[in-house]
């Protein structure tokens, strides 16, 4: 008798906890709903900051596709330097790996050029909005879309955490581009 009535208070507790869920999935499809409204909500302050941004970027001194934002790169064996030290070192937090020094677009081009031998280079000034439209069209096959922002905003890196680990890159930016473009020639 007093099992049947355990059980009798066991199924009771069970058909309330399928209520509570039957509730709790039939809210369900609201809460989307409100979570659909606040991403749109997002979406469009994102839009209202792009076209902010933009309307900011015309009082730049800098224009896109004069070659001058600096990128910072890093040499595959400097990389693996400073993976092998932080897991040898069991260190956490963010690393950056990058070279000293880093290059804009046209120190790329002179270097490379250099290394080359080229004595003349002729350089086409493009705006990047018409290179970005092009790209794209393209299905980002002439630029990846990663490219295209490096070419907007440039990539400097801040490696004060790796360099406290005492890691120190060998390869310059300098010496990276030319061994880029050494390596290219050769077909390697």
């Amino acid at each position: 008798m007093l099992s049947d009535i355990k059980l009798v208070i066991r199924l009771q507790d069970l058909d309330n906890r399928v209520a509570e869920l039957t509730k709790e999935v039939a809210a369900l499809p609201k809460h989307i709903a409100e979570i659909e409204k606040k991403l749109e909500a997002h979406e469009r302050k994102l839009e209202a900051d792009r076209a902010a941004l933009s309307a900011n970027q015309k009082d730049r001194k800098h224009f896109e596709g004069e070659g001058s934002r600096p990128t910072h790169m890093v040499h595959v064996e400097d990389a693996a330097a400073l993976l092998a030290r932080i897991v040898v070192r069991k260190a956490a937090g963010i690393f950056n790996a990058a070279g000293p020094e880093p290059l804009s677009i046209g120190q790329w081009a002179d270097a490379i050029a250099e290394e080359l031998g080229v004595r003349r280079v002729r350089r086409l000034r493009l705006p990047l909005a018409p290179v970005e439209g092009l790209s794209a069209a393209s299905g980002y096959r002439l630029l990846a879309a990663e490219q295209l922002l490096l070419l907007r905003y440039g990539q400097v890196l801040d490696a004060r955490e790796s360099l406290e680990l005492g890691w120190r890159p060998r390869w310059s930016n300098a010496q990276i581009v030319r061994a880029t473009a050494r390596s290219l020639l050769s077909g390697a």
